[in-house]
């Protein structure tokens, strides 16, 4: 791509290089290029394998850049798979949690209730003791 001032870049490999392109003349004009200054076959020849090899070049480039593209495709495939499957599990281990949290908090009330049994069998006991009673097994 020409600039103002008729200097482009062209990339070449890895390092870029100044390339002077011709002025835009009109005929009559005086700014007009003697002929030894046009550009000659073999001149033209030359940058048309320059420009082809830089096609060649930005052509593989494109064709890793897919490829690079389509692995990363895959590999955020697999992420939101492997997320969608955590979410799962998590959903699974939560209900489970839940049901767990419901037997313990039962199972707390029954201890509870079994303590105040208890509670209340030793306080007979005591109470009968206290009485002088002997309590009687088997009646």
């Amino acid at each position: 791509m020409a600039g103002r001032h008729g200097v482009c870049c062209v990339v070449a490999e890895t390092r870029p290089q100044l390339v002077r392109t011709p002025q835009p003349y009109t005929l009559g004009s005086q700014d007009r290029p003697e002929r030894s200054e046009m550009a000659s076959l073999e001149d033209l020849e030359q940058r048309l394998a320059a420009v082809e090899e830089r096609l060649d070049v930005e052509s593989g480039l494109r064709e890793s850049q897919d490829r690079d593209l389509s692995s990363l495709k895959v590999e955020l495939r697999s992420a939101n798979n492997l997320l969608q499957a955590l979410a799962l599990t998590q959903s699974d281990q939560t209900r489970m949690l839940t049901g767990l949290e419901a037997t313990v908090a039962e199972h707390g009330e029954r201890l509870g209730r079994i303590e105040d049994g208890v509670r209340q069998i030793l306080t007979l006991l005591n109470q009968l003791i206290a009485q002088g009673g002997q309590p009687r097994i088997g009646e």
